[in-house]
């Protein structure tokens, strides 16, 4: 039988079904890689707001309060702090999204119909168990 892209409508339920399931892994994999974009995104903020404080008392030297200093360094550590965890976030989804994506991790079948529906043949082993193949 022939391999070529049909329609949805045409394809049996087996097919249909792990035409679906590669669809939304794709979706969910799109979308845990905007969430690591935007973890970058809000690292490189908090990075930056960090070094800001670091700039103004190094502009102000020597005639800021004491007080007024020890609360920047609070900040300003707290801020590092926070540019790590957004990192750690950031690689935690990229990985995510890498591993879930039917594209980069995912079977032979995953590949295909990503480009388009195909019908795939199904090779029952046993009873209750089915192989799909191409």
């Amino acid at each position: 039988m022939p391999t070529f892209s049909i329609g949805i409508d045409y394809l049996s339920a087996h097919s249909r079904a792990f035409y679906e399931r590669v669809r939304f892994k794709l979706t969910v994999s799109l979308w845990l890689a905007a969430c690591s974009l935007v973890c970058l995104g809000l690292c490189t903020i908090a990075g930056g707001r960090s070094q800001s404080l670091v700039n103004i008392i190094e502009a102000y030297g020597s005639n800021v309060d004491s007080k007024l200093v020890d609360a920047q360094h609070f900040l300003q550590s707290g801020l590092g702090f926070a540019s790590f965890a957004y990192l750690c976030a950031f690689f935690i989804f990229a990985g995510t999204a890498i591993w879930a994506s039917p594209l980069l991790c995912g079977s032979d079948n995953e590949k295909r119909m990503v480009r388009g529906p195909y019908e795939i043949e199904e090779v029952g082993l046993m009873e209750n168990q089915v192989v799909l193949k191409a």
